[in-house]
């Protein structure tokens, strides 16, 4: 196939020949040959040096390009935003994917770019027989000439799964949620990996070169103002295996504290931007920093909100109307779930997930209360699909425009088929971990002609045609074991 061109932009600033060498093999025996890279190398970094490495690696190969990039007197580290833009003039791809100067891939990374851009044709050709041979029946597609059209429904941002490599040891995998705008404002989950269109990035506009670390967060928080979701697609798969600079520790804590620092900055403005009512709690550890929202005014505002609390559910949080009512502020905010705990003290739920029988699963069930959670799934306010009528807070405008609940259903499908179309409609469900609960009875579960209907309403052939179970839980990747330990890893 390799009909999807992808344009590689690589900073490379204090670079160990030794690790870029790797970095080139890595993408030499990339299985995919109609891409370009551009590597953006800083003044004093002797250029001639990985020029040569480049020649060796890839002799006489007109697809790989270098620039030097210019540093401005007493500058010390180039500006990768600067050296982006850079390279951002040069380029010819549909694709721009951002490559760390130490980073590895994964053989297949383009392959299954190029497989997702033609998934996004399947509207168009009807959905594909089969899951399992998805590649294949695209390629036989493809020799149809059937995908001429791709450019049209091409998503606009694609990101990866991604590992670290520590001590030439790959380790730490990152499963990641599909696109979470409450999660990434309090911590970038997504990092790397990101292939971005050039149609894109050219509405818009550059990097911002004011940035010194936080360059790409802060495109991706531009990219959720400026694209629709529906363009926005994630691949669970390790297709790229991040290189962790190995520091001194008193190094080291002055590089994490100065990243730190600059998402904090990034935060704080998109916050005053978009005229959101709260601050930025910082994170002594710099894990993660906290968006405290004010809804103080909740007593004001009662016919705006539903407060669900079953009888048996104990509130320890101080002040729970006015956090749940924080969100429900946000116009485009249906449902707010609060974290339950077990009569043991432990977790019960933290929203839910679902598969494709509809079938619901508690989020970190039987975790500790006080732990984080993998990939911060506990401890952070983030989307998530299906929250716990236990303890939760509803939209009143959004229940009335949706009909409520359907009557018909039983148990956590009620909410699950809430939620599911609130989705469709283009609300989002949040997840507030400072409300808290606790459960002294096990809830109602659905019936089996419950479960019958939800699959009638979002099956294979179901009515609702704008999501569907097979599609999968958008907050959850396949990589990471359902069941009642969800989002651990072993």
């Amino acid at each position: 196939m390799n009909d999807v061109r992808i344009t590689i932009l690589v900073g490379m600033d204090h670079t160990n020949p030794e690790k870029f060498r790797d970095t080139l093999v890595s993408l030499a025996a990339v299985d995919y040959t109609n891409w370009e890279a551009f590597f953006l190398c800083a003044t004093g970094n002797h250029m001639h040096i990985y020029q040569k490495l480049a020649g060796e690696v890839f002799p006489r190969d007109g697809r790989i390009h270098f620039r030097e990039i210019q540093l401005s007197l007493g500058e010390g580290e180039m500006s990768m935003a600067r050296a982006y833009n850079v390279g951002l003039r040069h380029v010819s791809g549909d694709y721009i994917f951002l490559l760390g100067q130490h980073d590895l891939l994964a053989p297949d990374i383009f392959l299954r770019v190029e497989e997702t851009v033609t998934q996004s044709l399947y509207k168009k050709l009807g959905r594909l027989k089969s899951t399992d041979n998805a590649l294949e029946e695209l390629k036989l597609a493809a020799s149809k000439n059937k995908l001429r059209g791709w450019k049209e429904t091409a998503p606009d941002l694609i990101y990866t799964d991604h590992d670290e490599i520590i001590g030439g040891t790959r380790m730490n995998p990152h499963f990641k949620s599909g696109w979470n705008l409450e999660l990434l404002l309090q911590y970038d989950y997504i990092d790397c990996g990101v292939f971005m269109s050039l149609p894109m990035m050219r509405r818009i506009g550059y990097f911002n070169e004011d940035l010194s670390d936080a360059e790409l967060y802060e495109y991706l928080l531009r990219i959720g103002d400026n694209v629709d979701r529906s363009r926005i697609c994630r691949i669970p798969l390790l297709l790229y295996h991040q290189s962790i600079r190995e520091l001194p520790e008193g190094v080291f804590q002055t590089f994490l504290r100065r990243r730190y620092e600059s998402y904090v900055k990034v935060v704080e403005k998109y916050l005053r931007t978009h005229q959101i009512q709260g601050q930025v709690k910082k994170d002594p550890m710099y894990r993660f920093w906290r968006i405290k929202r004010k809804g103080n005014d909740y007593r004001f505002h009662k016919k705006d909100y539903i407060y669900l609390k079953d009888p048996d559910v104990k509130v320890k949080a101080r002040k729970a109307l006015p956090l749940l009512y924080s969100h429900i502020k946000e116009p485009d905010v249906a449902v707010v779930a609060a974290k339950l705990l077990q009569s043991d003290g432990r977790i019960d739920n933290v929203g839910f997930f679902y598969d494709e029988e509809g079938l619901l699963y508690p989020a970190c069930k039987g975790q500790s209360s006080l732990s984080d959670g993998y990939a911060n799934r506990i401890a952070l306010s983030q989307e998530i699909s299906v929250a716990d009528t236990a303890l939760c807070m509803i939209d009143a405008a959004v229940y009335k425009k949706l009909r409520g609940f359907r009557t018909n259903l039983s148990g956590n499908d009620r909410m699950l088929d809430f939620c599911l179309r609130a989705r469709a409609a283009g609300y989002r469900v949040i997840y507030e971990p400072l409300v808290v609960g606790k459960k002294t009875a096990s809830q109602p579960r659905s019936s089996e002609l419950s479960h019958q209907k939800i699959r009638k309403l979002y099956g294979p052939d179901g009515s609702n045609s704008r999501i569907r179970l097979s599609d999968g839980d958008p907050y959850y990747d396949s990589n990471l074991p359902f069941g009642g330990d969800n989002y651990s890893l072993y």
